[in-house]
């Protein structure tokens, strides 16, 4: 157990653990659980409140009836007192006591007179009678008449008893003959109060307990909403956009889940999008969208491109139907795109029957070459398959070149896409030209920068239009 150098310290430290405790365990609870808790205790202050001033207002008015049936008492009590004390005669004091406690006064439980000596002279209790009771014609006591006097389970009202005297030409005097006394249960007085209180206290449970469960059942309806959005958003983390949460409010809860249904349409969109972008573009994107700068227009850079083009399109779209043709080039161009970006590159774009990849990454020539000799052999064995099926038949050339491009967006500020141009690609094209089926043809350049020992077979320079030099390839011997 933890030293404290002060008992204070030591209780400190345990409300602090407490109310952690506490804060800990409340965080944890469900929404409509705390929902129905914070809503309970509002009702619960709000009533007690009310509850309160209504018990303190009605504690007021009984007590003020009180006191004023008890005035009434003494004083009807005091008047009939008064004359036959003088008189001596104590019978008419007495009948008027018995009276009195037949009428059923509520809470009235003695009432009695004692003369200027102190002598009970009448009582509700005849066995009173003729006792002593000097103490209440007490200068201190007689002094506090009409006012309640608490006396153990009692409240008593005294009632001093005066007469007028005058000896010669004195002034007039008031003479003490004797005092009136009622006394009331407390008990009885306050028994409205606690009624009052339990009917109160009843209606506050009563109001609490169904707030609660209304408030509950209000919660889970709130939270089986937002349930529900939480489970939307885990699917789509697990990468399942096919979710819609329904809209069945037009509350703030409403309002989110519409704007998370358009979000998720949204999030289509662009996926969808990306498959009619490349890859660079995609990362373009990403790299900008958090930055108030505009993309990167330009930036030189060297990087192996690969042009892959297919053979004999033009005499396969005269034999075959539109709808044919593309199902056949979309199943070599699939093919194709999976190894490229196997071996780290990006297909720039698709033109026609042609793929435009690049390759940036480390070793970018020997990916590029990789990828060009494994998508010779994966056609090669399509076509074994396909050949079986009678399918048609494609075969594809492959052309290499390695050097600087200017890479970046480019195109005007409405349309713009994120590609490489230079002269390192239009050589990539030319050479991808002269590819026959199944080749895949390299630069000079290619082969300067290569990691991996290939074997290749040195072929006569090409001649190209708008060149002052021959261009010197190599064929890729993969076989």
């Amino acid at each position: 157990m933890e030293n404290y150098s002060h008992f204070g310290d030591y209780w400190k430290h345990k409300v602090f653990s407490l109310f952690s405790y506490l804060t800990s365990s409340y965080s944890r609870l469900q929404i409509r659980i705390k929902f129905s808790i914070f809503i309970s205790l509002i009702l619960l202050a709000v009533i007690f409140v009310l509850s309160l001033s209504i018990l303190e207002s009605g504690e007021s008015l009984l007590q003020e009836r009180v006191n004023e049936v008890c005035r009434l008492s003494v004083q009807s009590l005091s008047g009939v007192a008064r004359d036959n004390l003088l008189l001596e005669i104590t019978v008419p004091i007495q009948e008027l006591i018995n009276r009195m406690m037949q009428m059923n006064i509520e809470g009235l439980k003695y009432a009695f007179v004692v003369n200027r000596q102190g002598g009970v002279v009448a009582h509700s209790d005849v066995q009173e009678i003729g006792r002593n009771f000097s103490k209440y014609i007490q200068k201190d006591l007689i002094e506090k008449n009409n006012r309640a006097i608490e006396k153990g389970n009692y409240f008593e009202y005294i009632e001093p008893l005066y007469a007028i005297k005058q000896t010669g030409k004195e002034p007039l005097q008031k003479v003490l003959v004797g005092v009136a006394v009622v006394g009331f249960s407390k008990a009885d007085i306050y028994r409205p109060i606690r009624k009052a209180k339990r009917f109160i206290y009843l209606i506050t449970i009563a109001v609490i307990g169904l707030s609660a469960v209304g408030v509950y059942f209000v919660a889970r309806g709130m939270s089986a909403k937002i349930s529900k959005l939480s489970e939307s958003v885990k699917s789509i983390q697990q990468g399942n956009l096919d979710v819609e949460v329904p809209v069945t409010s037009q509350d703030e809860i409403g309002i989110l889940a519409t704007e998370f249904n358009r979000m998720v349409r949204h999030l289509k969109e662009n996926i969808h999008m990306q498959k009619f972008v490349s890859r660079l573009t995609v990362d373009m994107i990403r790299q900008t969208a958090n930055s108030s700068l505009e993309p990167q227009r330009l930036e030189r850079r060297n990087v192996a491109v690969l042009f892959s083009d297919i053979r004999n399109f033009s005499a396969l779209s005269e034999k075959l139907e539109p709808e044919d043709l593309v199902e056949v080039v979309n199943v070599y161009l699939d093919l194709q795109t999976n190894i490229i970006q196997k071996h780290q590159g990006v297909v720039d774009k698709f033109v026609g029957d042609e793929i435009i990849a690049i390759f940036q990454e480390d070793l970018m020539a020997d990916n590029a070459v990789d990828a060009a000799v494994e998508i010779q052999k994966g056609i090669k064995e399509l076509n074994w398959h396909r050949k079986f099926k009678n399918l048609e038949l494609l075969t594809v050339g492959v052309g290499i070149n390695y050097g600087p491009v200017m890479i970046g967006s480019m195109g005007s500020k409405k349309r713009m896409d994120y590609t490489a141009i230079g002269d390192t690609v239009n050589l990539a094209s030319h050479i991808c030209n002269i590819a026959r089926p199944g080749e895949v043809i390299i630069t000079q350049n290619v082969i300067q920068v290569l990691q991996n020992s290939y074997s290749v077979i040195k072929l006569e320079p090409l001649m190209l239009k708008g060149r002052s030099r021959p261009v010197q390839v190599y064929k890729v011997n993969y076989y």
